[in-house]
């Protein structure tokens, strides 16, 4: 049977329409991480389906979500000042594996991550671009070679004017 009027709108007999403070309190501690069953224990309850079904509600829902959320703000807010007020340190500790350690790549690691968090982080990735090449460009492909009497890697450092192909691409002949 549903209820139609008000802001019960659309809940079942059995759903809570408003949260009680037992209610929120239940909902809190298994946004927490407890489990229904540790949660009937504590608060004396015969079953878990009370919590189910607060759990499963709309009203219950929409709490456990508010609450999660600010649970995840608080723990993301800890955690950025707990690396703010280590920055230095971590620095200073960086530099002094830099400095000090016996291993050249321990030194090197040291070295590369301060750059790193500098801002001078080298290019680690590289692009290939593969062109496709008509059959019949091949021939005019081949005889322009043939003409400059140049391989194809002596031809890559001819002036612009003079390239056949106007970077290190690879090109694929499809047949």
């Amino acid at each position: 049977m549903n209820q139609t009027n008000g802001a019960g709108a659309g809940l079942k007999a059995w759903e809570p329409e408003r949260l009680s403070p037992r209610d929120k309190l239940m909902l809190s501690m298994i946004a927490g991480g407890a489990k229904a069953r540790d949660i009937s224990k504590l608060e004396n309850m015969p079953s878990e389906s009370r919590i189910s079904v607060v759990r499963n509600s709309p009203a219950g829902k929409a709490f456990l979500s508010q609450v999660s959320a600010e649970i995840v703000q608080d723990i993301t807010q800890d955690t950025r000042e707990l690396i703010t007020s280590h920055t230095k340190e971590a620095v200073q500790t960086v530099v002094k594996i830099m400095r000090s350690s016996d291993n050249d790549g321990t030194r090197l690691r040291a070295s590369q991550d301060l750059l790193d968090r500098g801002g001078f982080k080298p290019v680690e990735r590289q692009e290939t671009v593969h062109y496709e090449v008509a059959p019949e460009d091949v021939a005019r492909l081949v005889d322009a070679m043939a003409e400059s009497g140049k391989t194809v890697e002596e031809l890559h450092f001819y002036d612009e004017s003079h390239k056949l192909f106007k970077d290190e691409n690879e090109i694929e002949i499809i047949e």
